[in-house]
């Protein structure tokens, strides 16, 4: 247990650290321009990532946890999230 809690801190960690290390390098290498359109781009991809993810992350954690015992219920679940998602 204290070792998936250190390995948590540590993923968890290195998101908030490593835009903080290429955020000043993007600004020099792209200029303001391109940094600028850089940003509105990211933003846009995020907002479908939102509308393809909407529900999954709370309804796929359930659903397994519900199932943890059969994994043939698993691969299903999992599969039938993923089809969907590429749907979308």
């Amino acid at each position: 247990m204290l070792k998936n809690i250190i390995y948590l801190l540590a993923v968890q960690g290195g998101n908030y650290i490593f835009p903080l290390i290429t955020l000043p390098y993007l600004v020099r290498v792209l200029e303001p321009t391109g940094y600028g359109i850089y940003g509105y781009s990211f933003a846009l991809i995020q907002y479908f990532i939102l509308l393809v993810d909407y529900g999954f992350n709370y309804s796929a954690p359930k659903a397994i946890s519900l199932n943890r015992y059969n994994n043939d219920n698993i691969s299903s679940i999992f599969w039938n999230i993923v089809a969907i998602k590429i749907i979308i």
